[in-house]
C-alpha cells in the first residue's frame, strides 16, 4: 500500500495594498532590530514573518541598509507621536513627562538606539538623514510650544541641535552603565533645555523671555530649593 505524501502547509498570505505592506514590513524590522543586533537581523526573517517572499521584502527595499533606514524613520515619527506633550499639564511636569516618555521607549528599543548613534551604520547617509530630519521636527516643536514671539533662528536651531546630541550621548552612557538614576538623567535633559533657550535667546539679543520659558525656569528654581 503507496504511503501518503502530506503537504507541507504554508503560510496563507494576506493581500495587502502596497502602503499597507511597506508599513508591515517596517514594523516588522523595528520589532527584529530591537530584539537583536544589526547583523543579527536577516531579510528572510522579516519575509518569514510577513508570510511573503524575500523577493517581496527586496522590492519595497533594495538591500538591507535601505530597509534599516526606513525603520529608523519609523523609530523617529513614533517617538515624536509618543513625547507629544501633554497641553494639560503645568510647564515642567510636561516637558518631564515628555522626556519620561522618550527614555522609556529607548529602554526598550536599546538596540536599535545604539545601533543609530552608535553602531556600524550610523554614519549611513540615509540613517543620518533620518536622524537629522528627526531632529529638525523636534527643533521646531519645542519653538512652537514656547509660543509668540519666539521664532526659528539659525541660533536657537544650532542650539536645540547641541541640546539633542547631549541627551544622546548622554542615554547611550546611561544605558550602558546606569551609575545614575532615572531622576537624574530627567533632571540632566531637563534643567539642560531650559538653560540653551534661555542662552540662545539671549545669544540672539531677546529682550524678553516667552511667558512658558519664564515659568519653566520658575518652576525649576522652585525645585531646586525644595531638595
Amino acid at each position: 500500500m503507496g504511503g501518503i505524501i502530506k503537504k507541507k502547509k504554508t503560510k496563507k498570505r494576506t493581500r495587502l495594498s502596497p502602503e499597507l505592506r511597506r508599513e508591515q514590513l517596517v514594523e516588522i524590522g523595528a520589532q527584529l532590530f530591537a530584539e537583536r543586533p544589526f547583523s543579527d537581523v536577516w531579510i528572510e526573517q522579516v519575509a518569514d514573518a510577513a508570510g511573503v517572499s524575500r523577493g517581496l521584502v527586496y522590492h519595497y527595499f533594495p538591500n538591507k541598509r535601505d530597509f534599516y533606514a526606513a525603520v529608523v524613520r519609523h523609530g523617529a515619527q513614533d517617538t515624536l507621536r509618543i513625547t507629544a506633550p501633554d497641553p494639560e499639564l503645568p510647564p515642567l511636569q510636561r516637558l518631564r513627562d515628555s522626556l519620561d516618555h522618550f527614555l522609556e521607549y529607548v529602554e526598550q528599543r536599546e538596540n536599535v538606539f545604539r545601533a543609530i548613534h552608535r553602531g556600524q551604520h550610523s554614519s549611513d547617509e540615509a540613517v543620518r538623514a533620518a536622524v537629522r530630519e528627526s531632529r529638525d521636527e523636534q527643533a521646531e516643536r519645542i519653538i512652537a510650544h514656547l509660543g509668540p514671539p519666539v521664532e526659528s533662528t539659525p541660533t536657537l536651531m544650532l542650539a536645540l541641535e547641541g541640546w539633542m546630541h547631549f541627551n544622546e550621548s548622554v542615554v547611550l552612557d546611561w544605558l550602558e552603565t546606569r551609575e545614575i538614576g532615572r531622576d537624574v538623567v530627567l533632571d540632566l535633559m531637563t534643567g539642560s533645555l531650559v538653560g540653551i533657550l534661555i542662552s540662545a535667546m539671549r545669544a540672539d539679543g531677546t529682550a524678553e523671555l516667552p511667558e512658558m520659558l519664564e515659568e519653566l525656569q520658575l518652576q525649576l528654581q522652585q525645585a531646586s530649593a525644595t531638595v
